[in-house]
């Protein structure tokens, strides 16, 4: 059973989410962050939810502020709120009784926004990296949209859903100031990273760093033919995450 819920980010903007319940619940409940320009309803991630559901894991997939159903514009939001707008998702999960443990499940941008959370924070207690964004120079824009961001404050682009949409300086600056692979080395708890062989988005290069650096218990699973949003569908990154996931919940 899915049902529609709203709960507020810390700077008061609504949040929209689907949650998942399922007919038995696990101790472990699990957290949706969907990827840069994305929202709780694109890519694989709804799949993704009905499979844990499926699988006795309470779940909350939810749109970032400015992102989906979510208040706030776009354009003024930064890394620093999306920060801010998974505490509160993690806050909102706590507050179910019947769950014990947390599992964060970000993908590309949400990944990174993840391991920020987590090193401000220290408030999950697994983590599933889906094709991570782990260097903020993975952003994709060319050189004459940066001239653009200098003369005028933004950058204006045409996103994966055709819509147009702008980022100011702040949001750059913002960016910036977060060392993610440093983040991600410092890790404390268990974590499953998961990235295609074809992502030409990110790349596999960064994932390999993080795998021979990340002291803590963690699997690395490159999965052959896959791109960065294992086209769109989530039939080989189901199996590993409740593989992972019932290591803790059984």
């Amino acid at each position: 059973m899915k049902q529609k819920v709203f709960f507020r980010s810390s700077d008061g903007l609504r949040l929209a989410g689907i949650l998942h319940f399922p007919k038995k619940t696990r101790n472990t409940g699990v957290i949706i962050c969907h990827g840069y320009t994305g929202s709780k309803d694109t890519n694989f991630i709804p799949e993704l939810g009905e499979t844990l559901e499926e699988n006795g894991f309470l779940t909350l997939r939810f749109d970032f502020s400015g992102n989906g159903e979510s208040e706030g514009r776009f354009e003024e939001r930064t890394w620093s709120h999306y920060v801010k707008d998974l505490k509160s998702a993690i806050q909102f999960l706590e507050e179910n009784e019947d769950i014990e443990n947390i599992c964060v499940i970000g993908f590309s941008m949400g990944a990174a926004i993840s391991i920020i959370e987590y090193n401000r924070y220290h408030n999950f207690d697994y983590l599933i990296l889906l094709a991570p964004l782990l260097s903020p120079t993975d952003h994709g824009f060319t050189l004459k949209q940066f001239e653009r961001l200098e003369n005028d404050g933004y950058i204006e682009f045409t996103d994966s859903h055709g819509r147009k949409r702008r980022l100011s300086r702040a949001y750059f600056e913002d960016m910036e100031e977060h060392d993610i692979m440093k983040y991600a080395q410092a890790l404390d708890i268990p974590v499953l990273i998961i990235i295609g062989d074809q992502d030409n988005v990110v790349g596999t290069k960064n994932c390999l760093i993080l795998d021979k650096r990340l002291k803590s218990p963690h699997k690395l699973a490159i999965l052959s033919g896959e791109n960065h949003v294992f086209h769109n569908k989530g039939e080989k990154l189901s199996p590993i995450i409740l593989e992972f996931l019932e290591t803790f919940s059984p």
